[in-house]
């Protein structure tokens, strides 16, 4: 079973860090097609924050370890035929949505490895992680 980690901080000025890791992914649980490989991951914690998260990726990433510099930062580890995904990425404040007392960060990218992340938390967990942690800075 694959376990994941998520994790949002201020970063930056008025800008907001996510880090995300999906660790020991097995090829059971990834949707193969062609060459490549489609990965889900849908979770909600006991706090009520959902997590949507998707990326496609070529097969040998599967065995070869990858290093993605930029925004976002992705890196894929293979060890012992499981995976690990790490992706780090920012957004400014701006870019955050908001649906009621619900806050969106949401990031999309094309390209050679397109990925999709949309964690929906509730005001008062960003609060908390974000707000709170800027006025001691």
């Amino acid at each position: 079973m694959a376990k994941t980690k998520i994790r949002i901080s201020p970063h930056k000025g008025d800008r907001v860090q996510l880090f995300l890791e999906i660790e020991g992914i097995s090829k059971e649980k990834l949707i193969e097609v062609d060459n490549s490989y489609l990965l889900e991951v849908k979770n909600v914690s006991k706090s009520g924050n959902e997590l949507l998260f998707t990326i496609f990726f070529n097969k040998r990433f599967f065995t070869k370890k990858l290093v993605k510099e930029g925004n976002p930062r992705i890196t894929m580890v293979p060890a012992n035929k499981l995976l690990t995904i790490q992706i780090t990425t920012d957004f400014h404040e701006s870019e955050i949505g908001k649906s009621g007392s619900r806050l969106l960060i949401e990031k999309e990218v094309a390209g050679e490895m397109p990925l999709t992340i949309k964690f929906n938390v509730t005001e008062k967990y960003y609060q908390k992680k974000i707000a709170e942690k800027k006025e001691y800075e």
